[in-house]
């Protein structure tokens, strides 16, 4: 009997330190994604363990479209998403219900195209690569 009590106790010790590491983990991508940062400093990339995190704009904004989409109740979240800044402009991409792959048609990829290379052409002519060339004018 004491064996398999303390067969118990190690057990659930060693699953509470594999949902802690769990936890640090999902963490770490929720900053790696900018969907919370810590709030004393925010160009941090890496989570601790100990600090202060807060969500993102963008982590708000895609908490209100999945509550709008889903008809899930966010009324909690109703004044925090009212009293934060406006996010940047998000690219939503569907999915296929079947499969789960990106759908991909011609307008996506003219989306996507202008999102990372932009709307107007950005040629730079001989004087303007001359970073003296503000000096001569």
């Amino acid at each position: 009997m004491e064996q398999t009590l303390e067969n118990l106790h190690e057990n659930n010790h060693n699953d509470l330190l594999d949902d802690t590491r769990y936890g640090k983990t999902m963490s770490q991508h929720s900053v790696g994604a900018r969907l919370i940062e810590n709030a004393a400093n925010r160009s941090s990339n890496l989570f601790k363990d100990r600090g202060a995190y807060t969500l993102t704009p963008k982590d708000l904004h895609v908490r209100e479209r999945f509550i709008s989409r889903n008809n899930t109740d966010g009324d909690h979240l109703v004044h925090v998403i009212a009293t934060q800044p406006i996010c940047m402009k998000l690219l939503h991409l569907e999915r296929r219900s079947v499969d789960d792959e990106l759908i991909v048609s011609q307008s996506v990829i003219t989306t996507l195209f202008r999102r990372f290379v932009g709307r107007q052409a950005n040629y730079h002519t001989a004087q303007a690569l001359d970073p003296t060339a503000a000096y001569h004018e």
